[in-house]
């Protein structure tokens, strides 16, 4: 391996750990300064997970050396679920975060690139090697000293920066399908939502209520628990991480976010397909998804189908059932699965969803089955990487430019070598085609000539966003030769007087929306952040983007409220600052709202 010395050392050798610090839970609670990290905050198989409305958010006093940066790597030393012990994970934002005290802080790096090493810890070996020396029984632990004891071989630094480029381009592409499978999860669950929590189904308006447990129903739907609706399948042969192939025919699901623990070549346990899906329901985890292909599983993953008494829609009891348990300890939540109430429908209108709901399922399968074949490869790839036996020291790799578009097979490698008649190419295993249906167009990049839209045809909102990134900490400005840079910051060469005009008039909104304000001819930025708005200008806001006579999801106005202020994306501190907004608003009888929407109240 010529140019690709590798040397053999101790985890202790490359870095420190640095213990979280013990948050006293009396401060927990929905609202806060800051989130506290815990375990949940990880996926099995390594990443960060934002936890949403379940995150821990912290009301008291702390200290400044436990709120984390961005790029800050992290490794979970408690097993809160099984598999998760000595994952890693990249802090996602600056300044929102807290280090608590189940977590290691990984410091004083000594010849590792910070992201190969996240690689690094979350290749099988090390994995492994983490959890055949932790402590405890029902819970596993492991500590910065049994830790520092793993040995590794590894190579130079310009290496290990490559393999660090190679492996996140996959983990781009298979982010890329999971926010397109949460779309969709989402576009399911808002149909489902609509039609059988806020019952506004096809002809709700001629249904005649009655009474139930659960309140006012339709006539001739009932209240039932969910034992009463599935029908567990036995799982046949159960199989373990230890049982499990990197490589095989049948895919063997386990408790965590991806799914699948590894393979086999045996018969598999369930029978599944398109035309006769499963749900499946992970018994410590909570996870339940919707399985369309022959699969194993590991002990508790649980499958289920309609009962035949009560026999509904497969995807209608999916999205019926789907999250109705939530995680709250490594224990056993079936039992409470089972106890749980929902309101059961005609059959008639359950199949109308099921139809509907199901081209939704075969999309997400679809994307799925992409992501699958991307982390068997990406994870194939980690290990010939991170061993050697794959050797890429030699490749000129432009690791600050490789690219990744939605909708590719695999990542695109760029050469930075224009003299070697090398190709740049990582051999890898062969990808499904996408499906037309599947495919995200990337839009091309802004370049100084590419001639601008006109105009008119500008959205407000981004024309706000224009306004607020380009003043942003520029103090006051003198309002024409303002119009005349954001124009040219615009793509413009030339401020014609219609230009002037528009621009103008998006000036006095943005003194509405409370984005500028003016001082005799002067403009500046009103505010930098959301978190500097004051609770009436946020509810302002809100009321601004909400529609009249409908209601509108939190979320949705959450996001419409930031960009009709001139901001392009909501951050987690931005959310809370306008939850916060919200709720003041709904107080003062300004606005209404359950848990899930929010509307006018006049």
């Amino acid at each position: 391996m010529k140019g690709n010395s590798r040397r053999s050392v101790q985890l202790g050798d490359l870095f420190t750990i640095k213990h979280g610090y013990a948050f006293k839970g009396e401060h927990f609670g929905s609202e806060g300064s800051h989130i506290v990290l815990t375990p949940g905050n990880f996926f099995d198989e390594g990443g960060f997970k934002k936890k949403g409305e379940k995150e821990k958010w912290y009301s008291g006093k702390i200290p400044e050396e436990y709120i984390l940066s961005q790029g800050d790597l992290l490794v979970a030393m408690t097993e809160q679920a099984e598999g998760l012990l000595g994952s890693a994970a990249l802090v996602p934002e600056n300044s929102l975060y807290l280090h608590n005290q189940r977590l290691g802080l990984i410091q004083n790096l000594n010849g590792v690139e910070k992201r190969f090493l996240y690689f690094l810890f979350n290749s099988q070996p090390v994995r492994q090697h983490i959890r055949a020396n932790c402590s405890g029984v029902k819970v596993r632990h492991t500590s910065p000293s049994r830790i520092y004891e793993v040995k590794v071989d590894i190579p130079p630094l310009p290496t290990q920066r490559k393999i660090a480029a190679i492996l996140s381009a996959y983990n781009d592409l298979i982010e890329n399908n999971l926010r397109r499978i949460k779309i969709l999860e989402e576009m399911a669950q808002n149909l489902y939502r609509e039609w059988f929590v806020k019952l506004r189904f096809p002809g709700h308006g001629n249904a005649r209520f009655v009474d139930s447990p659960l309140g006012r129903i339709p006539e001739g739907w009932e209240v039932r628990t969910v034992r009463d609706l599935v029908e567990r399948r036995k799982p046949g042969k159960l199989f373990s991480q230890k049982t499990a192939s990197p490589e095989g025919e049948v895919p063997i699901l386990d408790q965590g976010r991806s799914g699948i623990i590894g393979y086999h070549n045996y018969e598999p346990g369930i029978h599944a397909s398109e035309a006769n899906p499963v749900i499946v329901f992970a018994n410590h985890t909570c996870y339940q998804r919707m399985v369309q292909y022959p699969f194993s599983a590991i002990q508790n993953v649980l499958p289920y189908v309609p009962s035949e008494k009560y026999k509904r829609n497969i995807y209608w009891l999916h999205w019926a059932t789907k999250d109705l348990v939530e995680f709250n300890d490594y224990k056993g939540h079936w039992p409470e699965f089972m106890s749980k109430e929902l309101v059961l429908p005609n059959r008639a209108l359950c199949e109308v969803f099921g139809e509907k709901a199901e081209s939704i399922v075969k999309l997400i399968y679809r994307l799925e089955k992409s992501n699958q074949s991307l982390c068997q490869t990406r994870d194939l790839l980690l290990t010939r990487l991170i061993s050697g036996e794959l050797d890429v020291s030699e490749l000129g790799i432009d690791i600050g430019n490789l690219t990744v578009q939605a909708g590719a097979e695999s990542p695109e490698i760029r050469s930075t070598d224009t003299t070697s008649k090398k190709k740049v190419k990582i051999e890898t295993a062969p990808l499904p085609q996408p499906q037309k249906e599947a495919i995200v167009k990337t839009p091309e990049p802004e370049t100084p000539d590419k001639i601008p839209a006109p105009i008119d045809e500008w959205e407000t909102n981004e024309v706000m966003a224009v306004f607020r990134s380009f003043v942003r900490s520029k103090g006051f400005i003198e309002r024409d030769q303002f119009i005349r840079l954001v124009a040219h910051e615009m793509g413009y060469k030339r401020v014609s007087s219609r230009i002037y005009s528009i621009l103008k008039g998006h000036i006095i909104a943005a003194i509405r929306r409370d984005i500028l304000e003016t001082e005799t001819g002067w403009v500046r930025i009103k505010t930098n952040t959301i978190e500097e708005y004051h609770p009436n200008d946020l509810i302002r806001a809100l009321w601004s983007v909400l529609p009249k006579n409908r209601y509108s999801s939190r979320e949705d106005t959450m996001r419409a409220a930031a960009e009709h202020l001139g901001f392009r994306r909501l951050t987690e501190r931005a959310r809370m600052n306008i939850k916060a907004a919200m709720r003041v608003a709904i107080r003062r009888g300004i606005l209404k709202g359950d848990k899930e929407d929010i509307w006018r109240a006049d």
